[in-house]
């Protein structure tokens, strides 16, 4: 019953969506994977609605489910709010993943993200603003890493600047040093 319901959706969406791939399955524990999943629905909206509504609800709970979401009237709407106020961060994610990303070019990446994150209003944007904050404030070697950063690009000459506990020669190591300790 499974597969042919599963087929009976690849089937539907090939016809009404040629072209368009199929949705990715979110990783549960990848909020990257979570914000891509939001691009893709918003920017196929109108044809995965379709799609589900020439499904027959009967045939599975979560057929009836998935039209009862797309009944909603806010469902459109929210998902137009994430992809235009935190879909660049699944880009921004995966650009930090990079192998062999400079030091100075993924501070470059956070300092952008908040940038960006300080133009986003509304409550939602205020709790997303304020997690950030939270968890970059947690971290202390974050202040280390930023003064490593500005004497490797030439900004910082001061030699109090270097950090205290590393040499001159440990701190050339940093070039390439990852600001992820597990993959994003």
């Amino acid at each position: 019953m499974r597969v042919r319901i599963k087929t009976s959706i690849i089937k539907s969406h090939r016809n009404i969506l040629p072209g368009i791939p199929l949705p990715s399955e979110p990783i549960l524990t990848r909020w990257g994977t979570w914000l891509s999943a939001v691009n893709y629905y918003c920017e196929n909206y109108d044809g995965l609605k379709l799609v589900i509504f020439e499904l027959n609800s009967e045939d599975a709970t979560c057929i009836a489910n998935a039209q009862r979401l797309f009944e909603k009237s806010n469902l459109e709407t929210n998902l137009i709010y994430i992809k235009a106020n935190f879909g660049f961060l699944s880009m921004e994610i995966t650009r930090l993943e990079t192998s062999g990303l400079l030091l100075t070019e993924s501070l470059k990446i956070i300092q952008n993200v908040e940038q960006s994150l300080e133009n986003v209003s509304n409550h939602v944007g205020e709790i997303i603003k304020n997690k950030m904050k939270c968890v970059l404030s947690k971290n202390p070697d974050i202040k280390i890493l930023l003064k490593i950063a500005e004497i490797l690009n030439g900004s910082e000459t001061s030699k109090d600047s270097l950090p205290a506990e590393l040499t001159a020669d440990e701190c050339v190591y940093f070039k390439y040093a990852p600001i992820t300790s597990v993959d994003v």
